[in-house]
């Protein structure tokens, strides 16, 4: 599984460099062969946008608590707790015609 879980993790450390963002959070999400599915998380100390900094998390994750006890037909990787600095121009006022 870790070997599905590597280009799956490259495409999502590219996303993240492309936004020029960083997230504390990490989610695993599995999905087993008979619909049911689990998510596994960890919120992180420091924000992390690099496979290098993120892939001992999914490591973990992965086997914690316990490795998937059934087949596996769908895994997916998440970041959240995002490091987003928001524009502080005030907005424009929008009109609506009645």
């Amino acid at each position: 599984m870790l070997e599905k879980l590597r280009p799956i993790l490259q495409k999502v450390c590219q996303r993240t460099e492309r936004a020029q963002t960083k997230a504390k959070t990490v989610t695993l999400k599995i999905k087993y062969f008979d619909f049911q599915q689990t998510t596994r998380s960890r919120t992180l100390g420091q924000f992390v946008s690099a496979y290098e900094e993120i892939y001992p998390v999914i490591q973990e994750l992965l086997h914690q608590p316990a490795f998937p006890p059934k087949a596996v037909r769908l895994l997916g990787i998440s970041l959240s707790n995002l490091d987003i600095v928001e524009d502080e121009k005030p907005g424009k006022q929008l009109t609506l015609r009645f």
